[in-house]
């Protein structure tokens, strides 16, 4: 059995456990940002081609590329 940290440690642990969950939190948003840049991959029987063309558009778009991929706008 493990004794309970003093009065002494208590500051301590606490700002390590803190630590410990932002970093945590971190790491959770910065999976969230990544997979928001995700494209499903298309089915072969096209079942989600709506699904695919929306998410790929909107990529493309926030990344500043949709102008290129439509033509608008000559390759840098």
């Amino acid at each position: 059995m493990s004794n309970p940290p003093s009065i002494s440690q208590a500051p301590a642990l606490a700002q390590t456990r803190s630590a410990s969950t932002a970093s945590s939190a971190s790491k959770k948003t910065s999976q969230a940002l990544n997979r928001l840049y995700d494209i499903p991959s298309l089915e072969n029987d096209g079942s989600n081609f709506s699904n695919w063309k929306f998410r790929a558009k909107k990529v493309l778009t926030i990344r500043r590329l949709w102008k290129i991929v439509d033509g608008s706008e000559k390759k840098p």
